[in-house]
């Protein structure tokens, strides 16, 4: 993306707190994918279990940040794409 490119975009930030069934039913419904240019895939079953369970619990998660994409899903951002 160049300079030109950037500058023209509308940049917004919204925090919202979703519970873990309306999550799943987002990722069931493709609301929410993985884009192509994401790194692989690295987390083991353990460590999915683990977030799951903080998720059903209610305990805090670091942040997810999401991207629109042009068919109005949210593409799931890790570190590096930030």
């Amino acid at each position: 993306m160049s300079k030109n490119e950037l500058f023209g975009a509308s940049i917004q930030q919204y925090k919202t707190d979703i519970g873990f069934r309306t999550l799943v039913e987002g990722v069931n419904e493709n609301l929410y994918v993985i884009p192509k240019y994401q790194r692989k895939y690295r987390w083991n079953r353990e460590q999915v279990v683990s977030l799951v369970k903080s998720l059903i619990a209610g305990l805090p998660i670091p942040p997810i940040y999401t991207c629109r994409n042009d068919l109005n899903q949210l593409e799931i951002l890790d570190g590096q794409q930030r």
